[in-house]
């Protein structure tokens, strides 16, 4: 499982324990668990901020708040310090009915679960950073745990076979960012299989208070993402008005993301984008030359049923069932589209050596 399922399957889990103890406590007593219930609802905001305001994150919510306040009295008499005798029969109503919702939203969060690629099985190893800044000024790394960042930076790459001490001087680098409507997660499966046959993969999510796409709270990170998809979708007018300047804003994403690197010389840097550069790519190209030799968009992939999303059949199942899309488990679409930009890179690659090597002549 996820972590965003893991940390999905806790709030149901808060929210189940606070409910089910009208079955089990009879006697007279204190009553902690009316405690649980405002726990569950510190725990939906940190989902929400850290995965986006997504219909299961939203749904949490909603239960975890009808949790603490039917518990609310509870909480009051505990904070008091006073004992428990009986649950009135309001209680225990509302009780069985936070625990149905519980129950139901338990089912659905299991079935429409993402699809997770096994990191141990690919044999990948998962890094990440966080930084604080802007395009203008430049990002500096940041390790404080709680500290606002406004770009994450993640790093996937191969774990190498205990018999080799030092891995080698020269490695392929792929760069990577998601387009307005997605989000890292959305496409952890592509990068993994790309770790996995030998790429060092750097994926960074950019936030920071010069990115502007609505111009408005609608930039706040947990709503960017599903007012984007929203937009796309159903209001192409807003949609239009939203991107105007995302050719910009990506060609800033991914100047800062070499910028924020440490990249030895001699290393081939290869950047991919999501039906997002567009013929952007020959300007990402001419922007760092010296630094990426080739650019290639996904969207374009033959078959690839959602450009613009990622994977979403098997990373956002809920999602992919409004675009009218079957989940689907089998992780077979990221493994194309990751076998697809490797041919891609080889291709780039041959052509990058006949053209330094004509030099040389």
């Amino acid at each position: 499982m996820t972590s965003q399922t893991l940390s999905q399957l806790l709030v149901l889990l808060l929210c189940g324990i606070s409910s089910v103890r009208i079955f089990f406590i009879q006697d007279t007593r204190s009553d902690p668990i009316a405690t649980v219930p405002s726990i569950a609802v510190v725990v939906s905001l940190m989902n929400i901020l850290a995965f986006g305001c997504g219909p299961i994150e939203c749904a949490n919510l909603a239960l975890s708040i009808f949790a603490f306040i039917i518990n609310f009295r509870s909480l009051l008499r505990f904070r008091a310090k006073l004992v428990v005798d009986h649950y009135s029969i309001l209680f225990v109503l509302s009780s069985i009915l936070n625990l149905i919702l519980a129950a139901v939203l338990l089912v659905f969060v299991l079935y429409y679960r993402p699809s997770k690629a096994n990191l141990k099985k690919f044999n990948v190893r998962e890094s990440s950073y966080s930084f604080y800044g802007n395009f203008s000024q430049g990002f500096k790394q940041i390790d404080k745990i709680l500290s606002l960042n406004s770009a994450i930076v993640k790093k996937y790459e191969s774990i190498p076979p205990k018999s080799q001490e030092e891995a080698p001087d020269a490695e392929n680098v792929i760069l990577f960012v998601p387009n307005e409507c997605s989000a890292i997660q959305d496409y952890e499966p592509i990068l993994v299989k790309l770790a996995h046959d030998g790429y060092t993969v750097y994926a960074a999510d950019f936030f920071p208070e010069d990115l502007h796409w609505f111009n408005d709270w609608r930039d706040f990170k947990p709503f960017r993402r599903p007012l984007m998809r929203w937009a796309k979708l159903h209001n192409k007018k807003l949609y239009k008005e939203a991107t105007m300047q995302r050719h910009q804003n990506l060609l800033d994403s991914y100047n800062s993301l070499v910028k924020m690197l440490d990249i030895k010389k001699g290393t081939f840097v290869f950047a991919i984008s999501d039906d997002g550069m567009n013929d952007g790519g020959s300007a990402l190209h001419s922007a760092s030359p010296d630094v990426i030799f080739g650019t290639f968009d996904i969207g374009d992939v033959p078959g690839n049923p959602t450009p613009g999303f990622g994977p979403v059949q098997q990373t956002d199942p809920v999602f992919a069932r409004f675009l009218g899309l079957k989940r689907d488990r089998s992780l077979y679409m990221p493994s194309h589209i990751a076998t697809v930009v490797e041919e891609k890179i080889r291709l780039t690659q041959e052509i990058t050596a006949k053209v330094l090597g004509s030099k040389e002549e």
